[in-house]
């Protein structure tokens, strides 16, 4: 088991950090027709 536990843990799905656009900031409001909208606020550094 040990050694099916060292072999498994190698792979993974990298995505880099300077493609990734992060939101800084999220909102929740109640629309006239009593509807739920969010806002983000995507922070985009290119």
């Amino acid at each position: 088991m040990l050694a099916l536990l060292i072999f498994t843990t190698g792979c993974w799905d990298q995505d880099s950090l300077k493609d990734a656009r992060l939101a800084n900031a999220t909102a929740y409001d109640l629309t006239p027709e009593g509807m739920l909208k969010q806002t983000l606020e995507i922070v985009d550094d290119s």
